[in-house]
């Protein structure tokens, strides 16, 4: 059967599928209805089935129905099993369709192949496998597939079975399956929100300077970036230090904080598109002009009432925004998740060296504090028993929450593949690979030598006469068009 099989696979993937020892309880066993199903016996006593131990098939079919199939190009499944899901989307497949699936227990893809028939699915030519024994070689060919789920015509099936039993060296894809979950829920709750702050914002792009123009304006200068994180409440005024010897980037959450003490941040940054944060913060100071760095889809009711200066990037990684950079040419920004991997983009893109993580915990405080105090989130504590535990800045291990480890993993992406000198001066909180821990006093008093004339800089740029503007009627085109519904 095994011969059988691998004569429809890649040469490179059948080489592979030798070395792979089957070293786990894996056993192959009738369900009731006759059919083959799956067990894996894990500490000689727990055991997970990978199918229905009494109908695989009607199991397959149960899950395919509410996956919504028919409109789609492109499908991504995650986890092959025994097949018998797989045959039911293949013997569902139209002639245009593909259907990539990636297999992330190597050893159950070898028993399958070994027990089972599955010429009908691996001798589809609309059926792709991707696999590799290698982690970081899986991790590679599966990041261009994850980038392109935010097409309206690409579609993403987790077989969660497979994810259960998923083979230790893979677990990395359960926290990026986790991602993408979180992504969908929270682009599915604030869609509307979305459509609507980008419909009405495109009237006011052309008061806005495009993030393009910033780029390198701070190169080779001390940049730091203040979330509000609990350990803030540390050493936040240590921050007036640096005056005009450095720059100083605030996420929106964490502006009152530095307001109260008389630190004037150089840049806010504000994704947000909930009017949530215009209530709690931006509200209570109606004259600020600090410099703001938004996206299209930032709440409308803060960016038509904030009396400042204006920043917009289009957000990466959207394919709406892309069809509107064709005709906005303001530059592009990071957005998703936290404000924090914007306001880091945007250091980056300033030429920031170093670039310093002040309040950024990642984690929660000894006593479940999720903010620092005067945030408007100050009251809010969770239990830790509920939390994850990670390795501290400290050395000791501290809680977090599944939307902070990812955030922490974004960032650790970012740093390794946007080299510049980092550094953590967060008194508290996660460990962040890539960063060098040390005191913000000792930063400070080692990199923030020289006034670098940074007011002058940003007035100098805003004062300078505005890229063309976007005439109305190409505006009103997008609308019409339906870039932005």
């Amino acid at each position: 059967m095994l011969n059988s099989n691998i004569k429809y696979l890649p040469t490179i993937i059948t080489k592979q599928l030798c070395s792979i020892e089957i070293t786990r309880n894996i056993r192959v066993l009738k369900a009731k209805s006759g059919s083959l199903t799956l067990k894996l016996i894990r500490d000689g006593e727990n055991e997970l089935f990978l199918h229905s131990a009494y109908h695989p098939e009607r199991e397959a079919e149960r899950f395919i129905q509410g996956q919504e199939l028919v409109q789609v190009d492109n499908i991504l499944l995650i986890g092959f099993g025994l097949g018998y899901h797989v045959d039911k989307i293949v013997s569902n497949l139209r002639q245009g369709q593909r259907l990539k699936i990636v297999i992330i227990n190597p050893d159950i893809f070898k028993m399958a192949l070994k027990t089972k028939d599955l010429e009908d699915i691996l001798g589809d030519e609309r059926v792709e496998i991707i696999f590799d024994v290698e982690p970081d070689q899986l991790s590679k060919k599966l990041d261009v597939f994850f980038k392109s789920l935010t097409g309206t015509n690409n579609k993403l099936i987790i077989h969660q079975q497979s994810v259960e039993l998923i083979d230790q060296r893979f677990l990395f894809l359960k926290d990026i399956l986790q991602e993408i979950k979180i992504s969908r829920f929270n682009n599915t709750r604030l869609k509307q929100f979305i459509e609507y702050n980008i419909n009405k914002n495109l009237s006011l792009i052309n008061d806005c300077v495009g993030i393009n123009k910033f780029k390198d304006l701070f190169k080779n200068i001390p940049i730091f970036i203040v979330a509000a994180g609990p350990s803030l409440d540390k050493n936040i005024d240590h921050l007036k230090l640096i005056k005009e010897r450095g720059v100083i980037i605030v996420v929106d959450t964490a502006l009152p904080l530095l307001l109260k003490r008389q630190i004037w941040p150089d840049f806010v940054v504000s994704i947000e598109p909930i009017d949530y944060i215009y209530q709690h913060v931006f509200k209570n100071y109606p004259l600020l002009d600090i410099p703001l760095l938004h996206s299209l889809s930032t709440s409308h009711q803060l960016l038509s009432n904030y009396q400042g200066r204006k920043i917009i990037g289009l957000s990466k990684k959207d394919l709406l925004m892309d069809k509107i950079a064709t005709i906005v040419n303001k530059g592009r920004i990071l957005t998703g998740g936290t404000v924090a991997i914007t306001a880091l983009d945007f250091a980056y893109n300033l030429g920031g060296k170093p670039i310093i993580f002040v309040g950024q915990d990642f984690a929660f405080g000894d006593n479940g504090q999720t903010h620092a105090t005067d945030t408007f989130y100050q009251k809010r504590k969770l239990d830790p028993a509920h939390l994850r535990k990670i390795p501290g800045i400290s050395g000791k291990d501290v809680y977090t929450s599944t939307n902070y480890y990812l955030y922490l993993r974004s960032f650790e992406k970012y740093i390794a593949t946007n080299p510049t000198e980092y550094i953590d001066a967060t008194e508290g909180g996660a460990m962040i690979k890539g960063t060098k821990i040390k005191d913000l006093t000792l930063v400070i008093q080692d990199y923030c030598n020289y006034s670098v004339r940074k007011s002058e800089l940003i007035n100098k740029l805003f004062a300078k006469k505005q890229q063309v503007q976007i005439p109305n009627d190409q505006l009103k085109e997008l609308l019409e068009r339906g870039l932005c519904k």
